[in-house]
């Protein structure tokens, strides 16, 4: 009898990874060839080398195989030599369509109940080192987080911790982090780094900058929103992702202000509202409608 044969998502191949007789041994899936491209090209910066030609070539196969421009999502699956075995549409990480799971997130239980959730994990970086470097004024701090947002640093965090203290982690192997660390020091000046910064980013992640405030906010931000919230009477704070999100505790007087300069931003603890605004219009109405049409979720 012939090699054993195992069938996955991937397609067939028989026992020893090679590829399966047939049609099922000829079928390749472009977001796969994505998602690939993308770990490759991750590993190179991790590692300081150059991308691999495999990656290059993995994308632009893609690209001309297998995405369907009519309806602007890549199909399930093209054979080797490009002709489209199956156009579903399905893409690796929601890439196309609408992205579900981030609907029934921010939803804050509005439409259900999540019973199983999965995770794509990385594996943990061998070594990682944090720089923090201090500005004169939050005007010279937003020059460098903008500036460092366009550059391929592959950084772990980019944080702005006001009046104007960036905090930049990198991960990765010990050879390619010290050389990354000193490409950003070149970049910024020497700063404080922290060798031993598990401890620290922990209590970031658990938002332990906040205890003590009556009131925790999640306000969605962009580095030029920065100065108009850095004018509002907020307690604690931190930028996290380059600026991207503002986590900040409050007062009944903080709330207010955020509510009045009309900026949007989700209360964590402290208040009733969890939401400001509140969510309106045809299409909250119409999702509700359809996955919770006896009104059994309420908002929050």
């Amino acid at each position: 009898c012939g090699p054993s044969r195992s069938t996955n998502r991937w397609g067939v191949r028989t026992s020893d990874w090679s590829p399966a007789p047939g049609v099922d041994g000829r079928i390749c899936e472009p977001g796969h060839h994505y998602e690939w491209a993308f770990l490759l090209d991750r590993w190179a910066r991790l590692t300081d080398r150059a991308p691999p030609a495999a990656a290059a070539r993995l994308i632009a196969f893609a690209d001309r195989h297998g995405c369907d421009g009519r309806r602007g999502v890549v199909v399930n699956a093209v054979l080797a030599d490009g002709t489209v075995a199956n156009a579903g549409g399905k893409v690796v990480k929601n890439a196309a369509g609408f992205p579900f799971h981030r609907l029934m997130v921010g939803a804050l239980g509005a439409f259900g109940v999540m019973v199983e959730l999965s995770f794509k994990v990385f594996p943990r970086p061998r070594t990682t080192r944090t720089l923090r470097v201090r500005r004169e004024g939050l005007k010279e701090a937003l020059a460098d987080l903008e500036r460092l947002r366009l550059l391929p640093l592959d950084l772990l965090a980019l944080d702005l911790v006001p009046p104007a203290t960036l905090e930049l982690r990198l991960g990765g192997f010990e050879r390619s982090v010290e050389a990354r660390l000193k490409r950003l020091q070149d970049l910024l000046g020497d700063g404080e780094v922290l060798a031993e910064d598990e401890a620290h980013w922990e209590a970031v992640r658990d938002l332990g900058f906040l205890e003590g405030s009556p009131i925790w906010v999640k306000v969605p931000a962009k580095p030029h929103l920065i100065p108009r919230l850095e004018a509002l009477p907020l307690g604690p704070r931190r930028y996290l992702d380059g600026g991207e999100v503002l986590y900040a505790g409050t007062t009944e007087e903080g709330l207010k202000a955020l509510r009045e300069e009309g900026l949007p931003h989700l209360v964590l603890r402290g208040a009733e509202a969890p939401l400001f605004p509140e969510p309106q219009g045809a299409f909250f109405a119409g999702v509700k409608k359809a996955l919770d049409p006896k009104g059994r979720f309420p908002l929050g």
